[in-house]
């Protein structure tokens, strides 16, 4: 993918522009793949998936191993126990109002 004709100007100015790519992209681009920068995260319903890691290495800060993103409603209770201090009670009253959409059965993984 080639950059705009537009943004020529721009190293001129000192400002650093590159384009985005969507993920597809992003994977099968070679910079990724010769930095060994795609991986494959594992998910609980989608199996493995895949990733594009981070291009910054920082020498002072820690890095994580990746993770997939959270399920609809995984930490629902959790978050209203610890951060509104709410019992079950509450949260079984709120999740039969239908307050957290379809599921009530919030915080467990739907079959």
């Amino acid at each position: 993918m080639k950059a705009p004709a537009r943004w020529s100007v721009l190293p001129a100015a000192a400002i650093v522009a590159l384009m985005a790519l969507v993920p597809a992209a992003g994977r099968a681009a070679p910079e990724a793949r010769e930095r060994n920068r795609v991986s494959r995260i594992s998910h609980p319903t989608a199996g493995a998936v895949p990733n594009i890691e981070t291009p910054l290495n920082m020498g002072l800060t820690p890095t994580i191993d990746p993770v997939a993103a959270p399920l609809l409603g995984q930490h629902t209770r959790e978050v209203l126990r610890k951060t509104l201090g709410y019992d079950d009670a509450r949260i079984d009253a709120l999740a039969e109002a239908g307050v957290f959409g379809i599921s009530r059965r919030i915080g467990q993984v739907a079959s």
